[in-house]
């Protein structure tokens, strides 16, 4: 029973560190969107509200994956 419990253990460990990685790219793609929001090149975007609203909702989903991860790493350790 120890070998399943165990099994079961690693298993939640790379759970949580699959989500850790998804929530490292949404932070990075939230960090893109936030760019584009304030970007004031010569080439303006005509939508910046668009671009800070997708970046808040990335943002937050990515939280939420990080918070998941972090929860999955405790529970399996």
């Amino acid at each position: 029973m120890k070998r399943h419990v165990d099994f079961l253990s690693t298993l939640y460990v790379a759970w949580g560190a699959i989500f850790a990685l998804v929530a490292v790219a949404g932070f990075a793609l939230a960090g893109g969107a936030f760019a584009i929001a304030t970007s004031t090149g010569p080439v303006r975007f005509a939508s910046e509200m668009a671009a800070t609203l997708t970046g808040v909702t990335i943002a937050l989903i990515s939280f939420i994956a990080l918070v998941w991860a972090v929860l999955h790493i405790v529970i399996g350790r």
